[in-house]
């Protein structure tokens, strides 16, 4: 939870301070976690790259497996 509570803050208002716009890599069950700093990335005009919905290996999927992981990611980070 360290990175949670006390990394990212600290990014974030480095971020700010210095009026640096970020793209940040996340898993979207990671933000779904994190509504506070998923709220914060958007305030401050940030992107978010998808790395997919969650911490899994999309190299075991098959083809239906993976568009479905997807999906969901897409619709988590819409959200």
């Amino acid at each position: 939870r360290y990175g949670i509570t006390r990394g990212a803050p600290r990014v974030m208002r480095l971020l700010e301070k210095h009026g640096i716009r970020a793209t940040f890599t996340a898993c979207a069950l990671a933000l779904e976690r994190a509504p506070a700093l998923a709220r914060e990335i958007v305030r401050q005009g940030h992107e978010v790259t998808s790395h997919g919905w969650r911490w899994a290996h999309q190299f075991n999927m098959n083809e239906e497996q993976e568009r479905e992981y997807i999906r969901k990611a897409v619709e988590s980070l819409e959200r």
